[in-house]
């Protein structure tokens, strides 16, 4: 049975680059930042509160070619948002999680904060608004840290590892726990404000969108919840456990479950408009751009499906597994795959503008800020383009 807990107190009368993480030493090599814009931000996974996993950035132009790269030595387990020129990647290095900070021009390591106690992880994405950096844990805390320094200003306690990505609106934050709990905490003391009981963990990055919070559960219930109150508004059931994150757009709530498909849900009544179905579990985030829903699936392949209609318009077949979420920018699609490539694809026609290669599968989603893109699993890289004509397509 699904239980809603308020708790009440005073508060409740806040370069396009590719990151890519892999095997690596502590060398830091040269970077070429001609391309870099570091005015642009991207401060949370999926971009923004509605996740819709767009931006307004070029992206790089051209070939592709590797601008820098940080080899950490460290396997990375988040998407990193980038604010005000900083770089804000969640790692593991096999003893414990930890939080660093990295100039985006030049690669620099500016601090690095420890997820206490030792040998815990930290698996999903910050997020980094009004100066505070936002980040749960293996160990149970969602922390909040100061995004020029790193220093601790709170931690909240919730009952188990948290692997969801934080949302930030209206000084709350609403993150997810293996608890089965959807948490609302006070950005500013670190206070529970509420929370909301699911059937089983909460993967999912919530969607907070005009007053109501949007999430899957490892259930299979995709939950809406009053986004003040954290009473339950309405939930729809899929045939599969749910990792992937929604994205809400234009009244409507997209989603991907493990049962193969994608779903677009009424955001009001909770109501299917459409189904889609692929040919594998899905726990890539849905991206929705000028009209197209485009998705990752385990099946090896990236859709483009019509938001109105749920038809098809294309697919791309890559090598393995699209896991990683995607990003679209000024019309082309980004997207790993775990056959070790980032893909650029045009998102109207779905043909490829190019590949780069990568040590590793890609297992986060990439980050585009200005004309470059951060991506990976393992090793830090910057990549921007040449500026020449478009490359060739393979």
């Amino acid at each position: 049975m699904r239980q809603i807990t308020p708790v009440f107190s005073a508060f409740m009368l806040a370069l396009v680059a590719f990151l890519v993480i892999g095997p690596g030493g502590a060398a830091q090599h040269a970077v070429d930042t001609r391309e870099a814009n570091t005015t642009a931000g991207v401060p949370m996974f999926r971009t923004d509160s509605a996740r819709t996993g767009v931006v307004t950035e070029p992206g790089p132009k051209g070939e592709p070619v590797e601008r820098w790269r940080i080899d950490t030595g460290i396997v990375d387990q988040s998407t990193p948002p980038v604010v005000d020129g900083v770089l804000y990647v969640g790692s593991n290095d096999g003893f414990g999680g930890y939080l660093s900070a990295y100039e985006i021009e030049t690669g620099k390591e500016q601090w690095r904060f420890a997820i206490n106690p030792p040998h815990t992880v930290m698996h999903f994405s910050p997020a980094v608004i009004d100066g505070v950096a936002y980040v749960g844990s293996g160990s149970g805390f969602l922390y909040a840290l100061d995004a020029e320094t790193g220093g601790e200003r709170w931690r909240f306690r919730t009952g188990d590892a948290v692997l969801s990505s934080p949302d930030v609106v209206d000084g709350v934050v609403y993150i997810g726990s293996n608890d089965g709990n959807l948490y609302g905490v006070d950005a500013g003391s670190g206070e529970e404000l509420l929370r909301f009981e699911t059937g089983d963990a909460v993967w999912s990055a919530p969607a907070v969108v005009e007053g109501a919070a949007y999430f899957g559960s490892k259930d299979g219930v995709l939950c809406s919840v009053d986004a003040a109150s954290g009473t339950e508004r309405w939930a729809f059931p899929t045939g599969a456990p749910i990792e992937s994150s929604p994205a809400v757009v234009s009244g409507v709530v997209y989603i991907g479950s493990q049962d193969g498909k994608l779903y677009a849900v009424d955001a009001e009544s909770g109501h299917e408009q459409w189904q889609f179905s692929m040919g594998d579990e899905v726990v890539s985030s849905p991206a929705v751009a000028d009209g197209i829903v485009y998705i990752g699936s385990d099946d090896d392949n990236l859709y483009a499906v019509d938001a109105e209609s749920g038809e098809q318009r294309w697919q791309f077949e890559t090598g393995d597994d699209v896991v990683a979420s995607l990003a679209v920018a000024d019309s082309v699609v980004y997207v790993g795959s775990m056959d070790n490539q980032l893909y650029a694809v045009d998102a109207v026609s779905g043909e490829e503008r190019w590949r780069f290669e990568t040590e590793s599968g890609v297992f986060r989603s990439p980050v585009v800020v200005g004309s470059v893109v951060d991506f990976g699993f393992g090793n830090i890289y910057a990549v921007g383009g040449t500026g020449r004509a478009d490359a060739t397509p393979r």
